[in-house]
């Protein structure tokens, strides 16, 4: 469309151009083209090869106009929306077109001739768009055509119709609809060329010739004969039904005659082949739905689903190249697919790529043979041989698609029998047991009957094979019959094959060597009745009578009589000889007959030694009413037996996955099995192709109520009753009726008066799936709005079932909104792997939207309330926190958003003591009071004063940290919890008061620390917040190890590493297993030391600016240890950490006990301990750490006192302990008391 690029630039530009204006005004982002278009060399000679292209666009496209058509920035490409592209004009973007402008857009094929097989995402859209933008023309034309004839301007009319014969030159009803309008214009000539460019065109792209219809058609206008009765519908466009989407099994079957050139002969010569093919097709259930001559295309699983849609449509291929007569060559090809149809019988595949495939498959096939694709193949493999003819490209696919030759059927009736290989049995243990001790009892001469019941593939065939293995070794013999879905209305067929299988008659068998056979086994196993049973017998297997043997002269209905007689008493003779084991399976599909003659079996009185074994779906209704037949409901797999079974399929399948497949699965082999197998192979299908045919089978069969069932689906596996009546187009009575026979066929299940349930996730997942997007999307907007009308409850406490509904239904910005809700509600509740996934769902969606403000907008929102969630669950310091607040702060300051930039602040201080140190977060938390001082606003100032507490602290600035904590606390309402932990990510209230314990602590007021810290650990179990409790139980730990309260201290480190495992808070977790690992130490277990050290390594990688926290119990249990001399080494790497990250609070300590250290080393080392002393005095002194100074003055008085200078050092501790008015119970107090009384 429009002007094509030069030849010379066609291949580089053709990619970019198109799809830049296809994204109108938004930008695209320029990181991901190197990768889409260039992903197999490296990324920068991929960018590279960006630069160059995008700078050939500007000189072919904008120079010679004169005007920008797109700008570009570092990370986007932007379409300038002001300019004019034919595409979105033709799209229908233009309302000032009317529709003979717009289709006169369309110039053919979307960027024809291109291809970038090695982009199969590029390939992927381009497929996509060509063919949304062909559909577009295609009803154009057909309605321009249609609008003009009923006006009678047939030159009008004409125009539109050649075009649309040029667009789809195979298209019958085009070349009709063209013939018929060049007749009503008064043009015949005209009209029977048109139909001779339709017979050429069909004989040389198909080899076949036109249909009757058309060829009628070209008769009457021959003969003159113009249009006086109304025209036929297959002359007029199509109608726009409801569109379903489906898998179909398609059949193409070319017929041809050699060396025949006249196309009226060969027509005559086709005509009776082509007869038998659609004799032959429709056998199988076969839809033909169009017949090119010698061409016939149909679909099976189509209009009606069928289970074995594909089985049939391979046995009718074959049955179609036996019955070839002589002189007639034949070519088929099958594949299978998903189609859109369009409503009407005539339209299964509406875009035709399913059918295409097909087509094409077709000419990979010799002359009599059937070829099948690898999608089809993966269905019935086991039922057929089949040899590959390798992979084949076929035109309109991404990637070459293996075929295969069929040679014949395997024999294989059931799925058990086409099984490569079983999967162990699992589960079934009790039910064959039973079945074993039945066998028991008819080995002892006893007759029982059973009947096994449960849905499709549940495993009934499974459990009668498994009897089967036991049994094997015993005196017994066996007889089975079979029913099939293709047989349930031809009488006696299980029976007929069972005979056959007793007789070892074979297909090369002539009628006469059948009969023979028959003859000679009754003779032998029943000479008494052989003369009457033989004509009887012979009557049911369709065999001539020959010898001395004469037709019984029964009536019909006497003759079925003694026929079932004769066969009953068959199995009565076989029993008195030895215990026999008769089964029938999938009583579900068998024919009145065999139904009759088996009640007639099971209501005989008398006969031993039989265990009659039945099988069928819950559906079956047992016609016998004498016998007692004991029914054995299989019921669904354990999920541990599920798992079991998916670890016996795929050793390699993760648990997540395992974990996705019980749910979905719900205990039923088959699908069991089909879904662990696609996930072995990375399948990302939701449904298994071999599933497929199965489930839309059992929604079809519900007739009206299929749509229902669609509607349900799309609310959920789960959906209430209520909400169906909202959203459902029929009156209540219609609607209870429907749901009503979906529950009686067993698709949903009862779970309150208010509320049903699909029985299977994967019913529920074909049901929805069934449907076409459009009519998804609109359902999903009903239920979404119905939601929010009708349902508030919900809106207030599920949001984020209307963001999917919204999702879904292709309303993102309100999706984004709810998704943003839901994130924040599960935050509130402390579901944090909840909320992550709902704010990505909400960031994943944003790409969908055009890059504006209200794009930047949600997109800053979302990151906001991300980030929050993510400092609970990876950390403080994590890089994923620090870009997911970055990118918040640059929206936000492009925006010129105050509420939002200060939420941005608050996270990037959060995160800013790991990458730059606790200096800058201290300036960071200025800013943030100096935003929330200007925004007067209460919640903002308290979480202000909070962050320049924390930072005062750790910049060891005590009475401005205590100031600003107790400001915070008193600030703090209960009100602001919810929005504290859903935006911030904790209770302010919490966490000030857990560090303002801290300073009271450092301060010198141990019982006021304890109280406070007492106090706000009941207040956050209170609140009940994860995140809020890990941090106030850790640092009471902490308070209680510097108190030397070593069981107190243990307690809480153990509680919060219980809290922490339970809801995943990795900070948190650490932090206490730290403070555990100190207990552990005090309470004589070294092993304390290996664990400090790997949670100091933990908080090292991801959380740097939070590593003293760490070290402090670790050198302090090396110190109380007495390894001197690595607690020596450690205490200089943190006093490193230190200085790099401006840590000061616990700086006195570190230099205290690196004194201790240097004095138990060695005396030697006396005067560089009594440095280290002094600087911790100076620096506790200077900080106002009362507790600190306590400990360092207590460490010089011993040294001045092994000095001689006991009253200097009497004086210094005096003056520090007689300071203190409170505490004098705790350890360092009673510590300092027993000291001075020893300095005298």
């Amino acid at each position: 469309m429009g002007c094509p690029l030069p030849d010379s630039l066609i291949t580089r530009c053709a990619p970019c151009s198109p799809t830049l204006p296809l994204n109108g005004n938004r930008n695209t982002a320029g990181k991901c083209w190197p990768n889409l278009l260039w992903g197999g060399i490296d990324p920068a000679s991929a960018r590279g090869n960006l630069r160059r292209t995008l700078s050939d666009l500007r000189r072919v496209l904008e120079l010679p106009s004169g005007a920008t058509l797109f700008s570009t920035g570092k990370n986007s490409i932007r379409f300038i929306p002001d300019a004019r592209i034919d595409v979105l004009d033709f799209a229908g973007q233009n309302p000032a077109l009317n529709e003979e402008q717009i289709v006169a857009l369309y110039r053919g094929e979307f960027l024809a001739g291109l291809s970038l097989p090695d982009s199969p995402e590029f390939e992927d859209w381009l497929q996509i768009q060509r063919e949304t933008l062909h559909r577009r023309a295609l009803v154009l034309l057909e309605h321009l055509s249609n609008r003009y004839e009923q006006t009678g301007d047939y030159d009008k009319a004409l125009q539109f119709a050649l075009r649309l014969t040029e667009l789809e030159p195979w298209d019958e009803n085009a070349h009709r609809k063209a013939m018929l309008l060049y007749a009503l214009n008064g043009q015949k000539s005209a009209a029977i060329r048109q139909y001779d460019t339709c017979c050429q065109l069909l004989k040389k792209e198909l080899a076949t010739l036109p249909d009757e219809e058309t060829r009628h058609l070209a008769e009457r206008i021959r003969n003159g004969e113009l249009w006086r009765e109304p025209i036929n519908s297959s002359y007029l466009p199509r109608s726009q039904e409801p569109a379903e989407r489906r898998q179909v099994t398609v059949l193409y079957c070319e017929l041809s005659i050699d060396a025949v050139d006249d196309p009226d002969e060969a027509m005559d010569m086709l005509l009776a082949p082509q007869a038998r093919c659609i004799e032959i097709i429709r056998q199988f259930s076969g839809h033909i739905v169009q017949t090119h001559g010698g061409g016939l295309l149909a679909y099976f699983g189509y209009p009606q689903a069928r289970e074995d849609a594909a089985h049939r449509a391979v046995k009718a291929a074959l049955a179609v190249i036996r019955a070839a007569g002589r002189g007639v060559e034949i070519r088929v090809g099958v594949h299978t697919g998903l189609v859109i149809t369009g409503g009407e019988l005539s339209l299964p595949d509406t875009s035709g790529r399913t059918s295409k495939v097909a087509i094409q498959i077709r000419k990979i096939a010799a002359h009599n043979e059937v070829a099948i694709s690898q999608d089809t193949r993966n269905i019935v493999a086991g039922y057929f041989d089949c040899i590959s003819l390798g992979a084949q490209p076929l035109s309109g696919q991404t990637l070459p698609l293996e075929i295969f030759k069929v040679l014949q059927e395997s024999g294989a009736r059931t799925r058990l029998d086409a099984a490569a290989q079983l999967t162990p049995l699992t589960g079934r243990e009790t039910e064959i047991a039973a079945l074993a001790k039945l066998w028991q009892d008819v080995a002892q001469g006893a007759r029982h009957e059973v009947l096994i019941q449960g849905e499709a593939g549940i495993g009934k065939s499974r459990v009668l094979l498994a009897l089967k293995e036991r049994l094997a070794g015993q005196s017994h013999a066996i007889r089975e019959l079979r029913c099939f879905p293709e047989f349930s209305l031809s009488p006696y067929y299980p029976l007929i094959a069972m005979l056959e299988g007793i007789l070892s008659i074979t297909p090369d068998d002539t009628a006469e060597q059948r009969f023979a056979k028959l003859a000679a086994y009754l003779e032998e196993h029943f000479p008494a009745s052989a003369q009457n049973a033989t004509p009887l017998l012979a009557a049911l297997l369709s065999l001539p009578l020959s010898g001395d043997y004469r037709a019984s002269g029964f009536s019909p209905q006497k003759q079925k009589e003694q026929t079932n007689l004769i066969l009953i008493e068959v199995l009565h003779a076989l029993a008195r000889r030895q215990p026999v084991l008769l089964i029938v399976e999938d009583l579900h599909w068998i024919d009145p007959s065999t139904l009759e003659l088996l009640t007639a079996f099971l209501e005989q009185e008398g006969g031993v030694s039989i265990l009659t074994l039945l099988t069928s779906r819950p559906e079956f209704v047992p016609l016998w009413k004498k016998t007692p037949v004991t029914t054995l409901v299989l019921p669904p797999l354990a999920g541990d037996e599920v798992a079991k079974m998916v670890a016996a399929i795929g050793t390699e399948i993760p648990a997540d996955v395992i974990r996705s497949i019980v749910e979905r699965a719900d205990g039923v082999p088959l699908f069991v099995e089909e879904v662990a197998k696609m996930a072995n192979l990375n399948n990302q299908a939701s449904i298994p192709s071999t599933l497929h045919d199965l489930l839309a089978a059992r929604i079809d069969n519900m007739g009206e109520a299929k749509y229902t069932a669609q509607l349900a689906a799309t609310i959920g596996r789960e959906f209430d009753l209520d909400l169906m009546r909202k959203v459902s187009p029929d009156s209540p009575a219609a609607l209870a009726q429907s749901l009503s026979a979906l529950q009686d066929a067993g698709l949903i299940l009862k779970v309150s008066d208010t509320a049903r349930q699909f029985k299977h996730a994967l019913i529920q997942e074909a049901a929805y799936q069934s449907q076409a997007r459009t009519k998804r999307q609109d359902a999903h907007r009903r239920i979404a709005q119905a939601l929010l009308s009708d349902f508030p409850d919900v809106v207030a406490n599920q949001p984020e079932l209307l963001a999917q509904h919204f999702a879904s239904g292709g309303e993102t910005p309100q999706a984004i909104e709810y998704w943003i809700k839901a994130g924040q509600r599960a935050a509130r509740h402390s579901a944090n792997a909840e909320a992550i996934k709902h704010f990505n769902d909400g960031l994943k969606l944003l790409k969908t939207l055009p890059q504006d403000r209200t794009r930047d907008h949600l997109e800053s929102r979302l990151h906001l309330s991300l980030g929050a969630v993510l400092i609970a669950t990876t950390g403080y310091g994590s890089v994923e926190v620090g870009q997911t607040y970055a990118r918040a702060l640059e929206l936000c300051e492009q925006l010129g958003d105050n509420d939002g930039l200060y939420m941005a602040l608050w996270g990037m201080w959060l995160t800013s003591s790991s990458r730059v140190g606790h200096s800058h977060s201290l300036d960071l938390a200025k800013k943030l009071l100096h935003l929330a001082e200007q925004s007067r606003d209460e919640l903002r100032l308290q979480l202000a004063h909070y962050a320049l507490g924390n930072s005062s602290i750790i910049t060891g600035d005590l009475p401005a940290a205590r100031s600003h904590l107790e400001t915070s606390m008193a600030l703090y309402k209960p009100e602001h919890h919810e929005i504290l932990v859903s935006q911030y990510g904790e209770n302010s209230y919490v966490s000030s008061g857990s560090l303002l314990s801290t300073v009271l602590w450092l301060q010198g007021f141990p019982a006021q620390a304890q109280e406070i810290s007492r106090s706000t650990v009941a207040m956050a179990r209170q609140i009940n917040h994860p995140n809020s409790l890990g941090y106030a139980l850790c640092v009471a730990a902490m308070v209680q190890r510097w108190l030397q309260q070593i069981d107190s201290s243990a307690q809480f480190a153990h509680e919060a590493m219980a809290l922490s495992h339970q809801h995943g808070l990795p900070f948190w977790l650490g932090f206490s297993a730290s403070a555990y690992g100190w207990v552990m130490v005090m309470q004589g277990q070294p092993a304390g030391i290996a664990q400090m050290q790997q949670c100091v390594a933990a908080v090292n990688a991801v959380m740097s600016g939070s590593k003293i926290l760490f070290l402090a119990p670790l050198n302090d249990a090396r110190v109380h240890l007495g390894q001197f001399e690595n607690a020596l080494t450690e205490l200089n790497e943190t006093l490193l950490v230190v200085a790099e990250k401006d840590d000061r609070f616990l700086e006195s300590e570190f230099n205290r006990l690196k004194g201790e250290c240097l004095l138990r080393i060695s005396p030697a080392n006396t005067e560089a301990a009594e440095a280290c002393f002094d600087k911790a005095l100076a620096i506790s002194r200077r900080q106002g750490a009362k507790s600190l100074e306590l400990r360092a003055a207590m460490s010089v008085a011993r040294v001045w006192q092994r000095q001689g200078k006991s009253e200097e050092a009497r004086q210094l501790l005096e003056e520090i302990r007689l300071w203190f008015t409170e505490g004098h119970d705790t350890s360092d107090l009673l510590e300092a008391a027993d000291l001075l009384r020893a300095l005298g």
